[in-house]
This record gives C-alpha cells, sequence and structure tokens, in this order.
C-alpha cells in the first residue's frame, strides 16, 4: 500500500519547568517532530534546552553524555516577563518510526538545570506521521476509484 506522509500540530501546556502530557490520541508512526514554538513565563534566561524522550534526543552534547530534542534563544526581555522563544528548526528524522501516547518534557538552563522562576510554558510541536492510504469506495455500487480491481 502506498503511504503518504500528514503533518499534525500538537499544543502542549505546562505549570512546571518538567511535564508529561497525555494525548487524547495516539500518534502512530512518527517519523519526525519539530518546534513550531514555545512561550515560557520564566525569569531571563539566555538560551533553553528542552528534552524529551519521547519526542527525541537529535542535539548530541560534544561528549555524548546529554541529548536534547531541541534548544532555544528567547529574545531579550524583563525578568518575569513572558518570553517567546525563536523558532530553532532541526530537520532530522527519527531512527525509526515510533508511536506516541505521551509526551514528557524537560526545560533546561544552560548549567543543565531546571529553569527556575517557572510558572507556564505552551509549546507547539510538529509531527509528521507516514499513513497508509486506504481506497475509498463510493456508495455507488457502479462506479470504482481508480486504481481499485474491479470484481470478477
Amino acid at each position: 500500500m502506498p503511504s503518504t506522509i500528514v503533518k499534525e500540530y500538537i499544543v502542549l501546556k505546562g505549570t512546571s519547568a518538567s511535564f508529561t502530557q497525555h494525548l487524547t490520541k495516539p500518534l502512530n508512526d512518527v517519523i519526525k517532530t519539530d518546534l513550531v514554538s514555545i512561550t515560557v513565563n520564566t525569569s531571563n534566561v539566555p538560551i533553553i534546552f528542552i528534552q524529551s524522550v519521547n519526542l527525541g534526543g537529535a542535539i548530541q552534547t560534544p561528549d555524548n553524555s546529554k541529548s536534547y530534542w531541541r534548544i532555544a534563544a528567547p529574545p531579550s526581555s524583563p525578568a518575569g516577563a513572558t518570553t517567546t522563544v525563536l523558532n530553532q528548526r532541526v530537520d532530522t528524522y527519527l531512527d525509526a518510526q515510533r508511536n506516541i501516547t505521551d509526551i514528557d518534557i524537560t526545560l533546561l538552563d544552560s548549567n543543565n538545570s531546571l529553569l527556575t522562576g517557572f510558572t507556564s510554558a505552551v509549546i507547539v510541536v510538529e509531527v509528521e506521521r507516514r499513513v497508509s492510504e486506504y481506497p475509498q469506495i463510493n456508495s455507488d455500487t457502479n462506479f470504482i476509484y481508480p486504481g481499485l480491481i474491479p470484481p470478477r
């Protein structure tokens, strides 16, 4: 069966620097995930490291001791203001298709510590899935969509 790539967007909301969000509908056959945007309410930080076992670890430290899903740099803002982090895309496909039912997020600072002064985060994630195309049959029994073999 031929397959097609489907893009979906998920909004994750957390009230701590480490949270897990259960998805109402499991995502099957995920081949890629990306950060679209993140808004955090915390004191001014120069860089945010985002870890997620479920979304993958595309970014490795030079000594391979830690992995991160994405790294984002917020624009300058007053301490405590809501900061929208700029999109830092890394077009890396997962090593194998995976099924995701929960998404775990850990937000770290440049010292590899949980973000402090944290009150909330909203993260938009783009997910690409490989799905099989199923033939559609019209309710009119005399019509068959192209590609289907007529009954004998």
